[in-house]
């Protein structure tokens, strides 16, 4: 998972204005009857994948959530609860680009909306790995710096 400031989103215009991200890398397994088990989440992060998700094929998108225990390195942030994936999908094939990351937050303490809060790539585990063999694989979670991929405006006042 790729964290930040991401061009449209709703999020708070404070919200990952440094224009740093969080890589986070998560393994998760998709089951069947469309049960997503969350398997680890890379190093030195304060998130742990909190219950199963779920998923479903709809068309050409593959999509699917997991629920998080929330997590803050400056000002990036997740709250706790689901966060939402989506990616392009056809068959068993998934899209080389990076599919998208939402959460579900409530705005003017009425309107349910969905916010982009960052990008993923899927990558698949390479079959001659065990579950606990690709665990250790699993790279740790870093800081990285970066423009904004859209104008941040906001008043300090």
């Amino acid at each position: 998972m790729d964290i930040g400031r991401e061009k449209n989103t709703w999020m708070d215009p404070r919200w990952a204005a440094s224009g740093k991200r969080m890589e986070i890398p998560l393994m998760i397994e998709f089951k069947k009857n469309g049960i997503v088990q969350p398997l680890g989440v890379g190093a030195y992060v304060q998130m742990k994948t909190t219950a199963t998700g779920t998923w479903s094929m709809q068309r050409d998108t593959l999509s699917f959530n997991v629920e998080v225990s929330g997590f803050q390195r400056g000002d990036v942030s997740i709250p706790p609860g689901k966060m939402f994936f989506s990616v392009p999908a056809w068959g068993s094939v998934l899209s080389r680009d990076k599919g998208i990351i939402t959460i579900n937050q409530r705005r003017f303490f009425v309107r349910q909306e969905y916010r982009i809060v960052g990008r993923f790539k899927p990558e698949k585990v390479p079959s001659e790995l065990d579950i606990c063999a690709a665990l250790e694989q699993l790279p740790s979670s870093r800081v990285k710096s970066g423009g904004l991929d859209g104008p941040v405006y906001f008043d300090d006042k």
